[in-house]
């Protein structure tokens, strides 16, 4: 066997071992396809200089994204054992940059994942409570969203004594402030998650979203049909 026909043929393994990992990291994913970037020494070593991905319509924890692409660069694995049969696995954190796309309707989908739904129940709460309405957040059901550009919004049903729902919907700019937090602008109450116009809240001109130190934020983007999003991670072992 040649060095080149070698290197080729270790690739393809890592690509395959990287590919069943992710499958298996995931709920689930329509299309995925793995680069590996690395020369024999490096991979018989179970270091990776770089490695990218790209998936369509993948689930992960909840949220639903349309496509994503990651590139990961200088990854320690365990590769010597996955060339015996090993899984792979990890053997430090890995920084990462993504490029992902969500649809309205992958948007709406991914309301209710156990990363997003705290979030929201805690920020109409707030927003309730700016409104002087006062409700349990654990009560806030049926999340929608709609997406125009540069604007986002939201709408939830709260409980009612002796009558039917109502519901609550407010539309926000939403703007970066550094790289691990977002802040809202031109928030409005609506009557409806279809109105034309609202009524300013001041008071939550400048809510803030901290992302935390492993996230950073390069762009995002709200479209009529999508959000974009592009940004650096961290993926642990």
């Amino acid at each position: 066997m040649t060095p080149q026909s070698q290197s080729g043929l270790i690739s393809k393994v890592l690509a395959s071992a990287v590919t069943f990992w992710l499958k298996s990291q995931v709920e689930s994913v329509e299309q995925l396809t793995v680069d590996v970037n690395a020369g024999d020494r490096n991979l018989l070593s179970g270091r990776i200089p770089e490695l990218r991905l790209q998936a369509h319509q993948i689930v992960y924890q909840g949220i639903h994204l349309t496509d994503i692409t990651i590139t990961a660069r200088d990854i320690a694995t365990n590769l010597p054992q996955v060339l015996r049969g090993k899984p792979l696995k990890l053997k430090e954190a890995i920084p990462i940059t993504a490029q992902a796309s969500l649809s309205a309707q992958d948007l709406n989908a991914s309301l209710s994942a156990p990363l997003l739904e705290p979030v929201i129940r805690g920020f109409l709460a707030d927003l309730l409570r700016s409104a002087e309405i006062e409700t349990d957040p654990a009560t806030l059901h049926s999340f929608q969203s709609h997406l125009a550009p540069d604007q986002l919004t939201l709408s939830a049903q709260i409980p009612t004594s002796g009558g039917p729902d109502q519901e609550v919907a407010l539309r926000t700019q939403i703007h970066l402030i550094s790289p691990n937090q977002l802040v809202l602008n031109q928030v409005q109450w609506l009557t409806h998650a279809r109105a034309k116009r609202g009524l300013p809240l001041t008071d939550l001109e400048g809510y803030g979203f901290d992302l935390g130190p492993d996230t950073e934020i390069v762009d995002l983007a709200i479209e009529s049909e999508q959000l974009k999003v592009e940004g650096n991670f961290k993926v642990y072992p």
